[in-house]
């Protein structure tokens, strides 16, 4: 039996139901809120003799702000927005709740306060996982379609972080989504001392409501961003040869960065929003499946036919400069 992994459970029965787990000898862990849309709500990583919080954490179920509420969240069955929420699907329109008042549009799906069932624990010589899976059993205003999302949240031995997604359409017709994250990432230090490099190859500028405009900025194959007194809430989109697509975090002054993967190529995560919240005590690094206000542009727009079945991953490590 190995013991160098355990999985428990707290505030069971509650909004804030929360899952650990955690490597007993390093002392790693991450913490799943499994009914508030099985969020990744914590990741404490080790590097050398340091023990780093990588993720912005919410400390209680009462979320007002758009930040807090999707603070970690997944994004699904649409990721960012949609404009004014409407959208044609197969000749038909639908109409989707508005929740960005301001910019009149529809942002980042259903599943944020969602309750997830724990499907399996498992703990392996090498890495520790837990299963969480969601089924749609009632029609969503304006998403008529049913569906079964579950997620895998994986901590390997090595201290890195491993998320996938698996979707299925449960429907005896065609449903249409796109997936993502939100993830804010903070490593316990301000922005103000982070660099962040990544390998988009396109910026696609958004107009005033953040809806793509159709204008096209190329960027070199690796971009570097000094996040010192800038405002992001920005929109890449990566090269559709890419088969893994990364984001480094840099912090000054440590001898160590976040590196974060994000699965690429036909129908994964092609798409990224960098996003710094007023705090600016985190930056949010958003892969997406699709592009903004994909229901309606169609670009990277997933489409699976019944029975179908679609999975991506993600994940994240500690690692030296």
């Amino acid at each position: 039996m190995n013991n160098q992994f355990q999985i428990e459970e707290r505030n069971e029965n509650t909004l804030f139901h929360q899952v650990k787990i955690k490597n007993k000898t390093t002392g790693e862990f991450i913490i799943i809120l499994p009914n508030l849309g099985a969020r990744l709500n914590s990741a404490l990583l080790r590097f050398d003799d340091l023990l780093i919080p990588i993720l912005r954490e919410l400390k209680n179920e009462n979320l007002k702000s758009n930040d807090e509420i999707f603070n970690n969240a997944k994004l699904f069955p649409f990721a960012n927005r949609i404009s004014k929420g409407r959208y044609t699907f197969h000749k038909k329109l639908y109409e989707l709740p508005i929740n960005y008042a301001d910019e009149e549009n529809a942002c980042h799906g259903f599943l944020f306060n969602a309750k997830f069932n724990i499907i399996s624990k498992n703990i392996e010589k090498n890495y520790a996982e837990v299963e969480l899976e969601y089924q749609s059993v009632n029609k969503m205003e304006g998403y008529p379609f049913y569906f079964k999302i579950s997620v895998v949240y994986k901590l390997l031995l090595s201290g890195e972080v491993i998320i996938t997604t698996k979707v299925l359409n449960s429907n005896d017709k065609e449903i249409l989504f796109s997936d993502g994250w939100h993830p804010y990432y903070c490593l316990n230090k301000s922005v103000e001392d982070f660099t962040i490099e990544f390998n988009a190859s396109e910026k696609l500028e958004l107009n005033q409501n953040n809806i793509p405009n159709g204008n096209v900025n190329i960027l070199n194959s690796s971009y570097h961003i000094t996040l010192k007194n800038k405002y992001l809430d920005d929109l890449f989109r990566y090269s559709p040869n890419n088969e893994i697509n990364f984001i480094n975090i840099i912090p000054g002054k440590t001898n160590y960065k976040l590196s974060i993967w994000h699965e690429a190529g036909m129908n994964k995560y092609n798409y990224l929003v960098l996003y710094i919240p007023p705090d600016r005590n985190s930056i949010a690094v958003e892969p997406m499946t699709s592009n903004i206000n994909a229901f309606n542009n169609k670009e990277g727009l997933i489409i699976l036919k019944p029975e179908e079945s679609w999975s991506a991953s993600m994940g994240f490590s500690l690692v030296k400069k």
